[in-house]
């Protein structure tokens, strides 16, 4: 059984990366227009070209796993409640970044079994950085082609990942309360600071769905940390009504837990 998909997922999201750049760097000169979605968030020509190459990629990879990506259907989301194992994808995680200018926006996949993710994968196509990791696959970035071993860091540093203008009073609280400095940063990005020990604790405690999180808890969890909700409990993926997450915590060591 495969559980290192990183060369194909490297291959495909370096591809579908070169794609959404040119995107970018024409709506830098030119912003595009964009629609919202039932939910309020923003959808791009990007979100969708990127859903549709990446579909094909996976499908060309592996026909025999399905796949569940933001940008899919009501019908699709309502058939995938019986899946055990499917590709969790979320095209382009951080549409608002995109939309802001400020580069803080990845290709986000994880591949889930049994309601956990079992293998991560990001790509930061602004700074062409990939991360993976996941069971039996060590927790990884790569950089210029060359691969490092990455780990989370428990002790030095002390710093909070968080939205960028998206503090909330309860994550404002908690940094006051814990004495942790703050570095700002966008999208499942924020997990790839815990993995690499550059940040301890991303509180995520608003409304997020599956898709943004599986990904990352997955390179974050190979790495040695924990994404919890706020009892303490892995995130589960496809076990619910819904496809959003509860409020939950990506940590370095879950001794670093905040308590209720």
């Amino acid at each position: 059984m495969k559980t290192d998909w990183s060369p194909m997922l490297l291959e495909l999201c370096q591809q579908v990366g070169i794609d959404m750049m040119v995107t970018y760097e024409q709506h830098l000169k030119n912003p595009m227009e964009f629609e919202r979605k039932a939910n309020d968030t923003p959808l791009t020509a990007a979100d969708t070209s990127a859903h549709n190459a990446l579909v094909a990629g996976l499908n060309g990879i592996d026909s025999s796993i399905p796949i569940i990506s933001e940008e899919s259907s009501e019908a699709e989301l309502r058939e995938c409640k019986t899946w055990n194992k499917f590709w969790l994808i979320d095209p382009l995680d951080g549409t608002k970044e995109f939309i802001d200018g400020t580069g803080e926006f990845c290709i986000s996949i994880a591949l889930v079994e049994g309601g956990k993710p079992v293998f991560g994968f990001i790509y930061a196509p602004v700074k062409k950085v990939a991360w993976w990791g996941g069971v039996k696959v060590a927790a990884t970035k790569c950089s210029d082609g060359v691969s490092e071993a990455i780990s989370c860091n428990s002790t030095p540093s002390n710093l909070v990942a968080s939205w960028r203008g998206h503090y909330r009073k309860d994550v404002t609280a908690l940094v006051a309360d814990m004495s942790y400095a703050t570095v700002t940063m966008g999208s499942a990005l924020k997990f790839c600071l815990i993995a690499e020990g550059k940040a301890q604790i991303y509180p995520s405690l608003g409304p997020t769905s599956e898709w943004d999180s599986a990904g990352g808890q997955a390179i974050v969890e190979a790495a040695g940390g924990v994404v919890v909700d706020i009892s303490g409990a892995p995130l589960e993926y496809n076990q619910r009504d819904s496809f959003a997450n509860p409020p939950f915590y990506a940590l370095a060591d879950i001794s670093l837990l905040p308590k209720q």
